[in-house]
């Protein structure tokens, strides 16, 4: 029990204070008693190391999940960042578009409208002073 113990450190201290503290090395049923409890420490350590496992398992698999979530997260905005952008840089560029269409028109008016005025003489009406 106590090369047992060398090999798992974590039950030495509940067997040298529980275990092995009252224990009678030639009465059978004491010595029952103490591999009896000796097997439940052991079996409780089994289950200990069985659960910290499953944990660390759950808690791989939670970080694995949590880890692709946030990816696709990030994938996603960075997607909608683009695309926001994208329709922006559009946006603009039909604005600008009518604008260039607008003054476009504005000077092609001003220019047909200075050309008559300065291409035609001004009619104006007949004086009555004679």
């Amino acid at each position: 029990m106590r090369w047992v113990c060398e090999d798992l450190p974590d039950l030495k201290l509940p067997l040298e204070n529980n275990i092995l503290c009252d224990y009678d090395p030639r009465d059978y049923e004491s010595m029952k008693s103490l591999c009896d409890r000796f097997n439940r420490a052991i079996d409780s350590l089994v289950q200990l190391v069985c659960l910290t496992l499953f944990s660390c398992i759950l808690y791989i698999y939670i970080y694995i999940y949590v880890y692709v979530y946030v990816c696709i997260y990030i994938y996603v905005c960075v997607y909608i960042y683009i695309c926001v952008c994208v329709y922006i840089y559009i946006y603009i560029y039909i604005c600008i578009c009518i604008c260039v269409y607008i003054y476009m028109c504005v000077y092609v008016y001003v220019c047909v409208y200075i050309y008559l005025f300065l291409s035609f003489p001004l009619i104006y009406p007949p004086s009555s002073k004679q």
